[in-house]
């Protein structure tokens, strides 16, 4: 018996453990990466009672309902942080200029006219270049930018090339602010402004 108290208290020590860890990484202090602080508090409390219950009452029965739902609750706690995370991973925004031309090449392949007017792939002199990729998920839309420094005389080409082809012209705002001016119309927010201002 003594068996499955030294395991109620490995597990719960083992939860609370990686609760500190999380917690710690944490940039909200009421949120963890993956939800509510306190809801990761559920499986080492489990275990504690489960050890304290099995210290006042000693019996085989206590120990068949605590050690199931002991490593029960465990193993669902460790599969939602697994889960959570690889969701969130799949969703994470991509940020490096390396990845573009795949990303270009795989995921926006069959976008048709959406990406045609994207360099491929980035050109040798650009400097300062910046690259974001947001996969879509639900209502949220796929996005794609791309930004870099160039010489004036390749601004004024491209300037040339495109301007007879823009439906409109926004300057500055993003996209709640251009789809409520007069004839406005959706666009995107500044992903690659290289600051927490997408405007």
């Amino acid at each position: 018996m003594r068996r499955f108290s030294l395991m109620y208290l490995v597990l719960g020590g083992l939860t609370a453990a990686a609760e500190i860890v999380l917690v710690t990484r944490s940039t909200n202090p009421g949120q963890v990466e993956f939800g509510p602080t306190w809801t990761f508090l559920i499986p080492p409390a489990v275990c504690g009672a489960a050890y304290l219950l099995a210290r006042k009452y000693p019996r085989a029965l206590v120990h068949a309902i605590a050690a199931p739902v002991c490593v029960l609750t465990c193993a669902a706690w460790i599969s939602m942080i697994v889960f959570a995370h690889g969701f969130q991973m799949a969703l994470a925004p991509v940020t490096e200029p390396g990845e573009y031309q795949s990303i270009l090449n795989t995921r926006w392949n069959l976008s048709g006219d959406f990406t045609t007017h994207f360099p491929r792939p980035i050109p040798r002199d650009a400097q300062d270049v910046r690259f974001y990729y947001q996969p879509a998920f639900g209502q949220g839309a796929e996005i794609i930018q791309l930004r870099y420094r160039t010489t004036p005389a390749e601004i004024s080409k491209l300037y040339d090339r495109f301007a007879a082809l823009k439906p409109k012209a926004f300057f500055g705002g993003e996209n709640d602010l251009h789809m409520n001016e007069p004839e406005g119309m959706p666009t995107t927010s500044f992903w690659t402004s290289g600051s927490d201002d997408r405007r």
